[in-house]
């Protein structure tokens, strides 16, 4: 719990008394650290905190100021400096007419692509005129102290309707000064109306919802913003109620019932500051409107939108301390945040203390158990965020409103899937003659009972595989309550006349409520063998640098990651992947010596790696996975791309671009045939770029692993062939097998009745390698090419044969190009 020591600085100070319009001219200003005390005594010098940055090196805290606020900073001695002397001029530079049209629907607004308070109003008719079966009419919760009304409207299958389901509030711009919290919940409601029928969850949590929106909370004081700065960038965050002696407005999300006034550091009681709480819980219109919605329905999620800061807030926020749903309400808020990187947290953990909020009132007073407060963009969107990033931010939050309305009622999710063998040789892999079963648990994640059963069915298209066993019934399945699916109920078989090569893909039906998700599962009939391992522990002719690469520093090397941190954070890793004794090298962005996490991150741009090329012309559905390490802090607005090639390099797919930080080593994998056909000249680059140049970035890359689908061997080449280089040659095989791999000038097509199909011509044929496929499955020898001039610019083959005990067989041939 914080301690109390500063709650009579103000007044000591003599300050207490003072008040202001709170009408600018605004600035931005940077005051240095984020312990807990700092934060109390800027909220007790009625600061205007928007922003808590931790993860900056020593953490930093941005204040919205005004003239009065400057002098009580200086009064008080607390240090700081000015980083914007204009902040509504820095704003309005970024807005410019939307050069481009919105997605869909969703239309752009006249106020630099945002909509006015009447444009919002019309938006709600438009909705309603071209959905009418979807949503409601415009419907008055009240009016605001002005005088105008609070419009709100429902979406539902049968939105006219009071039926029996789950209800759930979002609402937004309880603060003025915020127009994205409205243009995003707008756009998610476009995206409700304009993909029902057509996508199945979208469809499911319409017809079992009952969505409540409140676009704009605080119309009054959105309405002034538009008077005084029509173009947008306006500041002003209260409503408009005339407290006397030149100030004005009541903080909104200050005035709400519970341990409303608790104390004055999450509110205020000076009537000039930006978070003065009013003359009484629910002293104005618009909290009274609010609450009175909530007390007309039994709303079991409800999620208010802010901006910015990147945060995902839940109760408690009045005091330091945590309610007894604290671990569900910080899983319901990382669902939410999935790949958002916001914080997730209490509002004393993440930002500061706040009394009279909306959270702690439908949490505290009102029993929902999931109420959120999201504040959505990143420190540099800002409370204006530029044109260009109203539907980008629209659209990054999307997930997370779609996950509020799942855990407000029933959402059914598959964990612990697993497939067993049942018959077979119990490898695991999908081999003709041998049978599977498939086990799972659906974990039902939110907080209503399913409104039916629950079945699951198990369907395959093709007479390869063979359904044995394909339907079970789940039963009803409770809030928070799971159920798993009888030993044995879905099950199948491979044919042994299957083809090996062949993939199926299997259909795995949930059906509850009215609606039937579905899942593939795709069946690869052969043996899954991995026969090209990079785990970067030598050179083997990877590519550093690119075309248009201007990174200053981050530029990649392989070597021993020498991490680095900050703010508690790991940046650049401290350790490879790739597990046991000496193994210690993967490629990194940076690695000098130093400990400074801003030392050696990538800065100025983009630094490439490419991979040497590599043949996955003669295997069947090969895939590619690698160990990534992306972190991109204080400012998170980078990636990290990762491309593939099939012609050399002359044409790059993208595989993934990861926008969000994870700094922790993660394997990815990709079915090749997704992205590219695979052929002779295969290539993986990997581009990470710091620009603008304002974040601690760092990457990495480790084991790059192929695996394919065979009924015999697999041999793969990994390296650049030049004279005198060394090349990895994999074969991957049964255990105990033996086997010689050769390699030569001309390929061949001859067969063998019995063994299979040799491609290099015998007449100039040479043996590289032999020996025996040890217990992993893989064979890895290291092959130097000869220094014979000859050799330049050839295209050299190898193969192997295979002798597992007596029974003779080929690889698959691959190819090296000799620079």
């Amino acid at each position: 719990m914080l301690s109390h020591v500063l709650k009579g600085l103000a007044i000591s100070l003599g300050l207490g008394a003072l008040v202001l319009a709170n009408d600018g001219p605004y600035r931005r200003v940077v005051v240095p650290g984020t312990d807990p005390l700092t934060i109390q005594q800027l909220q007790m010098l009625d600061q205007d905190i928007v922003l808590i940055d931790k993860l900056e090196e020593g953490g930093s805290i941005r204040l919205v100021a005004d003239d009065l606020d400057i002098a009580r900073l200086r009064q008080a001695g607390v240090p700081f400096h000015v980083e914007i002397e204009d902040l509504v001029a820095f704003y309005k530079s970024r807005l410019t007419p939307p050069a481009q049209s919105a997605p869909g629907d969703f239309a752009n607004g006249s106020m630099s692509g945002y909509y006015t308070y009447s444009e919002m109003v019309a938006e709600l008719d438009r909705m309603q005129s071209l959905y009418p079966s979807l949503i409601t009419a415009k419907f008055s919760i009240g009016n605001s102290l002005q005088g105008r009304t609070i419009w709100a409207v429902k979406i539902s299958d049968n939105p006219g309707t009071d039926e029996a389901e789950p209800e759930v509030l979002l609402d937004a711009m309880h603060h003025a000064r915020e127009p994205e919290s409205m243009m995003a919940q707008l756009y998610f409601m476009w995206h409700l109306l304009e993909n029902y029928g057509l996508d199945p969850e979208v469809t499911f949590l319409v017809d079992n919802r009952e969505m409540y929106f409140v676009p704009i909370v605080n119309p009054d004081g959105y309405v002034y913003n538009e008077q005084t700065n029509p173009n947008g960038g306006g500041l002003w965050r209260k409503n408009r109620r005339n407290n006397g002696g030149g100030s004005f407005g009541v903080d909104l999300n200050r005035n709400y019932s519970y341990q409303w006034g608790y104390d004055n550091n999450g509110s205020s009681g000076s009537s000039g500051s930006e978070t003065y709480r009013g003359t009484g819980a629910f002293s104005e219109p618009e909290t009274q409107h609010i609450r009175d919605l909530v007390l007309s329905r039994s709303f079991s999620a409800h999620m208010s939108n802010h901006t910015y800061g990147a945060y995902m807030l839940y109760p408690w926020g009045y005091e330091s301390i945590y309610t007894s749903d604290d671990n569900l309400l910080n899983e319901y808020g990382n669902r939410m945040n999935g790949s958002l990187g916001y914080a997730v947290g209490t509002s004393w953990e993440v930002l500061y203390e706040a009394n009279g909020t909306t959270f702690d009132y439908s949490y505290g007073d009102r029993s929902i158990l999931a109420s959120f407060t999201m504040e959505l963009g990143y420190s540099f969107d800002g409370f204006w965020p530029p044109t260009s990033r109203i539907i980008p931010i629209a659209q990054e939050t999307l997930p997370a409103h779609i996950e509020l309305v799942r855990i407000g009622g029933d959402w059914l999710e598959i964990t612990n899937q697993s497939l067993t063998q049942t018959s077979g040789d119990g490898d695991g892999d999908y081999e003709p003659g041998e049978a599977f079963q498939i086990s799972l648990t659906a974990f039902n994640v939110g907080q209503a009972t399913t409104g039916t059963g629950v079945t699951l069915s198990l369907q395959s298209p093709s007479s390869d595989v063979i359904v044995t066993s394909g339907n079970d019934s789940l039963g009803f399945i409770g809030a928070r309550g799971s159920a798993t699916n009888s030993p044995g109920s879905i099950a199948f078989s491979i044919s042994p006349s299957a083809t090996i090569g062949t993939t199926v893909d299997l259909t795995l039906d949930l059906d509850y409520d009215g609606t039937t998700f579905s899942q593939t599962i795709p069946i690869d009939i052969g043996s899954v063998r991995r026969f090209i391992v990079e785990d970067l522990e030598a050179d083997r002719g990877w590519i550093i640098g690119a075309p248009g690469d201007n990174a200053s520093t981050g530029i990649w090397t392989r070597g021993n990651p020498n991490g680095t941190t900050s703010s508690g954070q790991q940046v650049q890793t401290e350790n490879d992947h790739t597990p046991g004794a000496g193994n210690v090298a993967a490629f990194v962005t940076g690695n000098s010596s130093s400990s400074g996490a801003g030392d050696d991150d990538v800065d100025g741009g983009p630094t490439t790696l490419r991979s040497p090329i590599f043949d996955l012309s003669g295997v069947s559905n090969p895939t590619i996975s690698y160990w990534r390490w992306f972190a991109d802090f204080t400012t998170a607005d980078d990636n990290f791309r990762i491309d593939i090639s099939n012609n050399g390099g002359g044409s790059w797919t993208n595989l993934e671009t990861v926008t969000s930080t994870d700094n922790t080593w993660r394997q990815v994998e990709h079915r090749v045939s997704d992205f590219v056909a695979p052929t002779t000249q295969m290539q993986l680059r990997f581009i990470a770029s710091d620009s603008p140049n304002n974040s601690l970035y760092e990457a990495a890359i480790d084991d790059l692993e192929v695996s394919a689908i065979t009924g015999g061997a697999l041999l793969g080449t990994f390296g650049t062939a030049g004279l005198g280089q060394t090349v990895d040659v994999h074969l991957a095989g049964e255990s105990a097998s033996t086997f010689t791999v050769y390699v030569g000038l001309i390929p061949a097509s001859i067969d063998f009745p019995g063994i299979g199909n040799w491609g290099i011509d015998p007449s100039i044929l040479f043996p590289v390698s032999s020996g025996t496929i040890p217990a992993s499955g893989l064979s890895t020898t290291t092959v130097t090419v000869p220094n014979i001039p000859g050799l330049s610019g050839q295209t050299v083959y190898l193969q192997a044969i295979v002798n597992d005990g007596g029974q003779f067989s080929f690889s698959n041939r691959t190819q090296a190009d000799v620079p």
